[in-house]
């Protein structure tokens, strides 16, 4: 007899823990909106500070020679692993030549993304520049190829920028060391803070960052220094 009670028993335990056909029928018509879903992957640079050139040879730029401005930068990456890349560039400012501005919208690029926040990008896009009456505005095709690196308390970045000038032909031929481009630009930029990891795969810091840069424009040789504020995002 209590051999036989307990049979029972297991066998009412074991209907209760078993999923009756109603349950199994919901959970095969579930919502897509009711099911987990990842991420898009995304990061974000944000660069906002002061800049100064030193014109070092004036070329055909006239009598420039010290060039302030405040200059804005932004990345982003669409994308887990490889992914598409955008950004914009802008500055406005003053020289001796008079007012001073740019705006470089990186429209089309790809990029590989690694660690926290790392990657190498490649994109291009339009924009156009000009300082006074010393160098006339032009139509610029720029193309870009960035890394960015996190590193311990540090986050670095470098780049290298290619540029094509139209519907002007005094800023046509300026670069000296790449004769196939209009203008050229190589530079550093180092920030102080390191990046930290959150939930999720989620990743951020932000810090002081100095820079230094060359530039060649209009047979011109051209060195930059600048102070910025970093913030950088990434999931």
């Amino acid at each position: 007899m209590p051999h036989r009670t307990l049979l029972v028993s297991a066998l009412a335990c074991g209907a209760s823990l078993a999923p009756s056909p109603a349950l199994a029928q919901r959970a095969a018509y579930a919502a897509l909106d009711e099911l987990p879903s990842e991420p898009i992957g995304l990061s974000l640079d944000v660069s906002l500070g002061a800049r100064y050139q030193r014109v070092l040879s004036v070329g055909r730029i006239g009598d420039v020679q010290n060039i302030g401005e405040l200059a804005l930068r932004t990345r982003v990456l669409l994308g887990a692993r490889v992914a598409y890349a955008a950004g914009l560039d802008a500055s406005i400012g003053g020289a001796e030549a008079g007012m001073s501005y740019s705006a470089n919208a990186f429209v089309a690029g790809v990029a590989v993304r690694y660690g926290d926040a790392s990657a190498v990008a490649l994109s291009g896009g339009v924009g156009a520049s000009a300082v006074g009456a010393a160098v006339p505005i032009a139509l610029m095709v720029p193309a870009e190829l960035r890394w960015t690196q996190s590193a311990g308390p540090l986050r670095l970045a470098l780049w290298m920028q290619w540029s094509w000038a139209f519907a002007n032909e005094l800023r046509r031929h300026g670069s000296s060391t790449l004769s196939f481009v209009d203008e050229a630009e190589v530079g550093l930029s180092v920030r102080a803070g390191r990046q930290q990891r959150y939930w999720r795969g989620y990743s951020g810091g932000a810090g002081p960052a100095l820079g230094v840069s060359y530039r060649e424009s209009m047979g011109a040789r051209v060195l930059g220094l600048s102070l910025c504020f970093d913030l950088a995002g990434a999931r």
